[in-house]
């Protein structure tokens, strides 16, 4: 019983296998298929066209029959217009009609059947072409599709990497404008380091409240001078 099972497992697995491998190879296996039954169509052709080509000569044949069984009647009537029949003559040219006639009956069985053939594989010819175009054209979107997939999964990484690429590019714009920022930030700092160190915060603030005796000081100068 267990030695049952493995085997039934074995078998099992071994068709997951083939499947797996008939699904990976479907479009491959659907386009051989196409060209062994587009194979097949061409032998079809030729079958069809020896046909035609059989169904010719017999047509032809036929007509030569034809043609020499209405020579024979009129040569037997021109023999009972004579005067003196000749019955042996006579007897000979109706049994050389008799086997023409017989000829042409199997001929024309032969002829039925094989318009009954041509009819008949003429049509499934048309058929089979009308199917392997559809065929064909099913095959050419499969192969769109499976393309498009993959330009896809490739253009995918492209895509990724690229927005990765932006949001670096950002980051870096970002760290540059920030840069710039406490470049501009230490020159206002310096600026203002050399503001406070040449100038007396107390005369600033005093400047600012409109109190500045910068003036009183020139006049007592001037005066000064003037005096000596």
């Amino acid at each position: 019983m267990i030695f049952q099972k493995l085997f039934t497992l074995s078998r099992a697995t071994t068709r997951e296998a083939v499947e797996v491998v008939v699904d990976a190879n479907a479009i491959r296996i659907f386009e051989q298929e196409i060209i062994d039954c587009e194979n097949a169509v061409q032998k079809r052709r030729r079958d069809l066209s020896e046909l035609i080509a059989t169904r010719k000569q017999i047509e032809r044949d036929i007509s030569s029959l034809q043609h020499m069984v209405k020579k024979r009647e009129q040569q037997a009537e021109q023999v009972v217009n004579t005067d003196s029949t000749e019955e042996n003559l006579l007897r000979e040219l109706a049994e050389d009609i008799a086997g023409h006639e017989q000829e042409q009956e199997v001929l024309q069985r032969q002829l039925r059947q094989l318009q009954q053939r041509e009819t008949k594989l003429e049509t499934s010819l048309r058929k089979a072409l009308s199917d392997l175009n559809r065929y064909r054209r099913d095959l050419r979107l499969a192969k769109t599709a499976v393309n498009t997939r993959q330009q896809t999964r490739i253009l995918q990484p492209q895509n990724n990497l690229l927005s990765e690429q932006l949001s670096n590019l950002n980051n870096t714009r970002q760290h540059v404008l920030s840069l710039q920022q406490w470049a501009e930030d230490k020159e206002a700092a310096y600026e203002e380091v050399e503001d406070r160190l040449d100038h007396n915060p107390l005369e600033k603030q005093l400047s600012k409240a409109g109190i500045d005796d910068t003036e009183e000081r020139v006049n007592k100068v001037l005066e000064r001078l003037k005096n000596k």
